[in-house]
């Protein structure tokens, strides 16, 4: 039996069938991994390749409600462990509404790069501000860099100040 190439012969119709199925697989992989570049995309790592010998110096200040207020310098070593922690900070949609809050204590790390620029990153109920930028996000990743930046602050502050 011979074999019939017309296009509207019904011997051609697995063939394109299959053609079809393969075209919109294909597509549909394309798109996925379009939506997926897209998603990782939408969170800003701003710290994610700094390092600490690009870091000169850097403090910790933590304020109060009643006015209390305190400064150290942080050592190489703190400096290390801050650097580790925002390597890891994600952040997402600016969210000001920090400004709106009152009380409970606030850690803000002043770092000194080595080109004389210098950033603040503060930790304050549940919001990372970062240059007067407040975020916040309900993303656990997000909260548990937080905790940790609030936690080594407090840290430092209590073998310095408290000790």
């Amino acid at each position: 039996m011979s074999r019939c190439l017309c296009p509207w012969s019904p011997l051609n119709g697995t063939h394109v069938k299959k053609k079809a199925l393969l075209i919109a697989l294909a597509l549909t992989l394309f798109c996925t991994a379009l939506l997926g570049i897209a998603c990782t995309g939408s969170a800003d790592t701003p710290y994610k390749k700094l390092s600490a010998d690009k870091i000169t110096s850097a403090t910790v200040l933590i304020t109060g409600t009643n006015g209390y207020a305190d400064q150290v310098e942080l050592t190489r070593s703190e400096i290390n462990e801050l650097i580790a922690i925002l390597n890891k900070l994600q952040l997402a949609t600016p969210d000001g509404s920090y400004q709106e809050y009152g009380g409970g204590l606030s850690m803000y790390f002043t770092l000194v790069r080595a080109d004389g620029k210098e950033e603040t990153i503060g930790v304050y109920s549940g919001f990372v501000i970062v240059n007067g930028v407040g975020y916040q996000s309900e993303d656990e990743h997000f909260k548990a860099v937080s905790r940790e930046l609030y936690e080594l602050g407090a840290t430092i502050l209590n073998q310095k100040v408290l000790a």
